[in-house]
């Protein structure tokens, strides 16, 4: 099989997510390491935006989203599959994904940008692969660009120094539960690794676990979530790996999905009526904002004050798309998952129907 080519940077958030799914898909596949000419090149040219990662197939399509990326694997190269067939493991490998790649962007960023060694480290990376061959003190310059562009999207993701207490709680509670639940599984749903761990690989890999500070703060002590880091990131899973049998969702898990419940499904509900609100005044089909107003929503006991950004909904209406896939006896095993939980609003949620526009998405 020839190899895909995929463009991004290892401490990119969703190249991290698509290099540890590509790795144990076992697709042979080349790391190309993005730089600025390729970025605002045949990139910026393919999908009208500056994006990381990108696959390029052997027969030449360019491919970008990394859930839009992994569903096309997945119903072309069917074996080694990474999504369980059984109902409530898929629904949950799916929710956990979408949770991974969205709630925590915050978290991720607050570590990486408030802390100066993770900079250093940052730049020492960055600043050769964007401009390879570049002087040293014009990749600095370029760096630090980018930083202070990303820098400029805490306020709007909520990290602000008063919110910032809530995300360390938040993310101190959801560290020590993986921890306790790697010390009985190796994966997320089980001994093998699926679209769960993948949703994960993002925030832990590519910026936990990769920066200095929260590695030796918050990765490091948890001796269990480092082991699955090295797992998820080497794709090493021997041959008598599976997941949970019968359908099976361990307890080791349930303060993971307690707190999705408790905390994610009201951020999208606010999300939901805030979009709604915003297209209201806006003519039909038109592409909506990546970020859109104010909204309050729960966050580790307290109230988190972010903005709305309308492209979870998205990725929640593909997770609904899965539910209403499945026959009627699998509908109600996940409903009756979901109502142990009190979440039955994932799946009885009204989404319009919305289409994926790059990195933005309007309703059809």
């Amino acid at each position: 099989m020839r190899k895909f080519t995929l463009y991004g940077w290892h401490l990119s958030y969703y190249t991290g997510k698509l290099l540890c799914y590509m790795t144990h898909k076992g697709v042979p596949f080349e790391l190309k390491k993005v730089n600025a000419f390729t970025l605002i090149g045949p990139i910026k040219k393919r999908f009208r935006a500056i994006v990381m990662p990108v696959i390029v197939t052997p027969k030449g399509e360019w491919l970008q989203d990394t859930s839009d990326i992994i569903d096309q694997f997945e119903a072309s190269y069917t074996d080694n599959p990474m999504i369980p067939d059984s109902p409530v493991q898929r629904f949950a490998a799916h929710l956990l994904e979408t949770w991974g790649d969205e709630n925590w962007i915050p978290v991720s960023l607050m570590a990486r940008w408030n802390h100066p060694e993770n900079y250093d480290a940052f730049k020492a990376e960055a600043g050769p692969a964007l401009l390879p061959w570049f002087p040293k003190f014009i990749q600095n310059k370029a760096v630090a660009k980018i930083a202070s562009g990303l820098k400029s999207y805490l306020p709007a993701l909520g990290v602000t120094p008063e919110q910032c207490p809530l995300l360390e709680k938040e993310v101190i509670a959801h560290l020590d539960a993986l921890d306790a639940h790697f010390a009985e599984h190796q994966y997320l749903l089980g001994d093998c690794p699926s679209l769960a761990d993948f949703g994960l690989a993002g925030p832990l890999v590519a910026h936990l676990a990769h920066d200095p500070w929260p590695n030796r703060e918050w990765i490091a002590p948890r001796k269990n979530l480092t082991a699955w880091v090295e797992r998820i990131s080497k794709g090493d899973d021997g041959n008598n790996s599976s997941w949970l049998a019968n359908d099976e969702m361990t307890k080791t898990l349930q303060p993971i999905f307690e707190s999705i419940a408790r905390d994610f499904l009201p951020t999208i509900e606010a999300t939901l009526a805030k979009t709604l609100e915003i297209a209201a005044s806006r003519p039909a089909g038109k592409v909506l904002p990546r970020s859109i107003a104010d909204i309050s929503v729960p966050k580790a006991g307290g109230t988190y004050k972010c903005n709305a950004s309308p492209f979870v909904l998205w990725k929640m209406q593909r997770i609904q798309s899965v539910y209403k896939s499945m026959a009627e006896k699998d509908q109600q095993a996940v409903r009756t998952w979901l109502a142990g939980l009190d979440a039955e609003g994932f799946i009885d949620m009204e989404i319009p129907k919305m289409k994926r526009n790059g990195l933005r998405v309007k309703f059809v």
